[in-house]
């Protein structure tokens, strides 16, 4: 980062001893009666060895560069306006401690000015406009729980919420306890339902954004209704939890212009070699408006040549309009890949982003341990590794609104798409929940809700190093990042059962291919309201496909560690465990990976998609499970899903590649249990598929001979070669069905009065095997008296 104020400017003001801002003798010594205090375009200095701290809300700059101590005072409200904060290596900027948070009733805000053009002479990697930190940054809000989930539903008017739980909690974690909520604080109730929007300012979310008006207990009213009904899948089914998350924090940094996108700052938290990491500690903070990297568009920072020999990136790119890098919180390369792990890793606890273009919490080739975090409204992702080889946790964190780029795409990501170039790195911009890069993390109990992409994502492949070239026999080309050998002990235990490949372009066998790695632990998982409910893509498997898509052609630098097969290593099993999924359009999608034991994973759908048998472009999309042809090597038990279209969709393959993989009766010993089938079993347990038997005709003329107040009887005429039927039934206009395996006539209780209700029926056929199935009938509806 600069050492120097901007060309044709000097530093305005330099504190000359320890003292607050607003002290005209911090920065002259006396006589210093009259000396006035920095103004909006100083440039400020606080050399090493003096504290400076904030006690008002009058402290402004242009650009403040810490070599000691810059805080802010926690007994009064306080704000920094300036356009550029950097910290220097060894320096401290801080808001209150872990056991002196800034106290209830006020705020301490940072407050990023600055609009236009970044003066590319000063800084050409446009670093400035924001938070640069090469020091410490220990940042402490007041204690406040992010989130709690409702006791039950909420219907749409709703100006009451019952929630799980008290507000504040009865048994504190350390140092204190968790305040509670109050009126005032901003809340948000997540989403049930997906349907896709289309635009590019479109979100396909139906959360509810409100203010709190009362908090009694475990009681809040707002002060205004609900827009939408927050409803589950399955209403008896407490284990599918609705949360609502609260944004409210009295530690913020904002940029100013935040609607500019040139406009908005960003925070990086970076380790500038050779010097000490230092500590990173942030809780209970809100990240409001910041991030400049947006992904709703490709990345133009770089451009990649592929001709026959070089593979190389072409750093003089004329116009940077996009550059990466720039997040909302950006936990930059804090590691030294080629040192031991430090002590402990930097934390992120309970904070929260809110309006984010691109990417909200990253960790970047880092150790960060996130915990109960949240991030509202964003483009591309909300949690993501960037690289591959992260180190930390990510537990209890939520996700919710996930805009992406306009675009839905629940299978292919960049391949062949020439606006998402993968030779750029450009990922994650889908509006992914969680994007992880590389499989040496632990994901637990975390929740996605509203996202157009995925609710979670890994897809560990690690990433191009496009600032970084290489030469490998004849041809130059950027690198891509690995896993240190040395790490691997600490982390994974031992090398015991794990033989990975390394790149050849690196020191000795030292730099480990990533996807040879397995995930260290994901256990636990509430998706619902999303494209896709979880992914796994390109993990604990061979990934030749894609490493070797041009224009990489990375298998010339892949060395073999089982003889000359370049596809071969040796692989530790790993687990996918406890995830529930609900009304998400795709419960879950494995493509190219291996060695996977899936256990407990519930995927229940009560919402209307288009049938694949009248689309068939959409068979795969809106199937329970979509799996291709490379997936080997798995299990899975106590699985359920119900209440799509197709509950599983396997890629067909000459080669028996899919063998590897045990469905029952395929297998010797049932590896597959639970309930599997589609809509109480009307699609076949066996194949996983279900006919498109053009014979198997939908029942017509559904109608309703008898009606009363709770009840109605329901009626149709069979259509050709129907053996059984299905009724799905709801309230006109609401989102979620109820399905009910029926004879004709069949009767439906427990309805309310003077509601009226539509209904579909669904027919299974004895010609084309016992899978086939008709599409829906027309709708009916019918009003109780």
């Amino acid at each position: 980062f600069p050492d120097t104020p901007p060309p044709g400017t000097s530093w305005n003001f330099t504190a000359v001893k320890t003292g607050p801002w607003h002290e005209p003798c911090t920065w002259k010594l006396d006589p210093c009666a009259g000396t006035p205090l920095p103004l909006s375009t100083s440039n400020v200095r606080i050399p090493s060895g003096f504290t400076v701290t904030i006690q008002d809300t009058a402290a402004t700059a242009s650009f403040v560069r810490v070599e000691g101590t810059l805080k802010h005072w926690i007994h009064s409200n306080t704000q920094l306006t300036v356009e550029t904060l950097y910290v220097a290596p060894g320096a401290t900027f801080s808001i209150g401690d872990v056991n002196n948070p800034v106290k209830t009733g006020f705020k301490a805000q940072v407050v990023f000015t600055g609009s236009g053009t970044i003066n590319s002479a000063w800084d050409p990697q446009a670093l400035s406009r924001g938070l640069v930190a090469d020091g410490n940054v220990l940042l402490f809000g007041i204690r406040k729980k992010a989130w709690l989930t409702l006791a039950g539903e909420a219907a749409a008017g709703s100006t009451s919420l019952s929630l799980s739980g008290p507000t504040i909690d009865s048994n504190p974690q350390p140092p204190a306890a968790y305040e509670a909520w109050i009126p005032g604080d901003e809340i948000v109730v997540a989403g049930t339902y997906f349907q896709r929007i289309y635009g590019s300012t479109a979100t396909s979310s139906r959360d509810d954004k409100r203010t709190l008006s009362t908090v009694s207990a475990s009681t809040v009213t707002l002060t205004s209704g609900l827009s939408y009904e927050h409803r589950r899948a399955t209403a008896a089914d407490s284990a599918q939890k609705i949360h609502v998350v609260n944004l409210t924090r009295n530690v913020v940094f904002r940029s100013l212009n935040a609607s500019q996108t040139s406009s908005r700052a960003h925070i990086m938290l970076r380790r500038l070699p050779p010097n000490a990491a230092g500590t990173v500690d942030i809780r209970h903070v809100a990240f409001v408006g910041l991030g400049r990297t947006d992904k709703r568009v490709p990345l133009d920072d770089f451009t990649v040549t592929t001709t026959a020999t070089d593979y190389s990136i072409n750093p003089s790119v004329t116009t940077i309009n996009n550059r990466r890098g720039r997040y909302s919180l950006h936990i930059h390369q804090r590691l030294d890949l080629a040192q031991a792990l430090p002590a402990a890793a930097d934390k992120v606890w309970d904070s929260v982003v809110v309006d984010a273009i691109g990417w909200g919490f990253v960790n970047h080739s880092s150790w960060v341990d996130f915990q109960r975090n949240v991030v509202y409204d964003f483009n591309g992702a909300a949690f993501v590794t960037e690289a591959g080889n992260e180190l930390g946790n990510f537990n209890e964190n939520i996700a919710i609104r996930g805009r992406g780029n306009g675009e839905f795409r629940p299978i292919r990501i960049v391949f062949g798409n020439t606006q998402r170039r993968q030779p750029l790195a450009d990922f994650a911009f889908s509006g992914d929940g969680f994007w992880f890069q590389g499989p040496a993390i632990r994901a637990t109990n975390n929740v996605a809700s509203g996202c157009d992409g995925a609710g979670m994502i890994w897809f560990t492949t690690g990433a191009p190093d496009v600032e970084t070239s290489v030469v490998v026999g004849s041809n130059r080309h950027n690198q891509y990042s690995y896993f240190p050998r040395h790490w691997v002990p600490p982390v994974y235990g031992s090398f015991t059962g794990l033989l990975p490949r390394y790149w050849n372009h690196g020191v000795s066998n030292e730099r480990l291919i990533i996807s040879d790695l397995p995930i260290l632990e994901m256990n636990g998982f509430d998706s619902y309201g999303n494209l896709v409910g979880f992914r796994l893509r390109f993990v604990n498997q061979w990934n030749t496909d894609w490493y070797t898509e041009d224009p990489y052609n990375y298998d010339n630098d892949i060395t073999s560690v089982c003889g000359g097969n370049i596809d071969c290593a040796t692989r530790r099993r790993q687990s996918i465990t406890n995830l529930r999924l609900w009304n998400d359009e795709q419960a879950f999608s494995v493509r190219y990976a291996t060695k996977t034991d899936w256990n407990n994973v519930k995927a229940v759908n009560r919402l209307a998609y288009s049938d694949p048998k009248a689309s068939p472009d959409l068979y795969v999309g809106h199937a329970g499970a979509e799996i291709n042809f490379q997936m080997q090597d798995t299990t899975f038990a106590n699985i359920t899903i119900d209440g799509y279209p197709v509950p599983g969709w396997i890629q067909d393959n000459s080669t028996a590649v899919r063998s590897l993989t045990c469905f029952q009766p395929q297998c010797p010993t049932t590896v597959w249990t639970g309930n599997y089938a589609n809509y109480l079993n009307y699609a076949n347990k066996d194949t996983w598929a279900r006919s498109l038997d053009s014979q198997c005709l939908a029942p017509t003329s559904p109608w309703h001979p008898t009606v009363t107040s709770t009840s109605a009887t329901l009626q149709w005429t069979p259509g050709a070669n129907n053996s059984r039927w299905l009724v799905r039934y709801r309230v006109f206009g609401k989102d979620s069905w109820t399905p009910v395996a029926a004879t004709n006539p069949v009767t439906i209780s427990n309805l309310t009065s003077l509601t009226t209700y539509e209904f579909q029926v669904l027919a299974g056929c004895t010609t084309g095997g016992s899978e086939a199935l008709s599409v829906w009938s027309t709708t009916d509806t019918f009003t109780t008296n």
